[in-house]
């Protein structure tokens, strides 16, 4: 916990709602379908504060594809799981 307390709380608000609905259909229309919710809120809060989202998830990449925002892993992909 302690650690976290160094990152500044970011609360979800109806604009991040509605961006990550305008995602989604982005993503639907390239066929990327089943991005999960809480990613696309994660995204669209990120977004609109000018923040890079740190990850360890290959859904922020197709994310990050269709919005042009900054995104990186948190390490390599396949190092941790």
């Amino acid at each position: 916990m302690v650690a976290l307390s160094a990152f500044d709380l970011i609360e979800s608000t109806a604009s991040h709602h509605r961006r990550a609905l305008g995602i989604q259909r982005l993503l639907a229309a390239r066929s990327q379908r089943g991005r999960k919710i809480p990613d696309l809120l994660i995204a669209a809060a990120g977004e609109e504060h000018g923040l890079v989202v740190l990850h360890y998830d290959a859904d922020f990449d197709l994310i990050a594809a269709v919005t042009g925002q900054p995104c990186q892993w948190i390490v390599p992909a396949g190092t941790i799981d």
